[in-house]
């Protein structure tokens, strides 16, 4: 995600999900940056899958799911 200093974030992350609607799914593609705090993943290629889900009208919830490959 694209936010404040400090924050560990995927650079890239909130850009893909901005504007996603109510019901809907995205799938996309992102490397995780040479400095990327968990070693493992450097240089890896992360699906996300992202689906936004409303259970009512005071409480969000957003599904994300990753898979790293190739598999670590």
């Amino acid at each position: 995600m694209d936010t404040e200093e400090g924050l560990n974030y995927l650079p890239g992350f909130v850009d893909e999900i901005l504007g996603l609607k109510r019901g809907e799914t995205r799938t996309f593609d992102l490397v995780f940056p040479e400095t990327w705090q968990v070693e493992a993943t450097r240089g890896a290629t992360g699906r996300f899958v992202v689906s936004y889900i409303v259970y009512s009208t005071n409480f969000l919830c957003v599904c994300v799911c990753m898979y790293i490959y190739p598999l670590l």
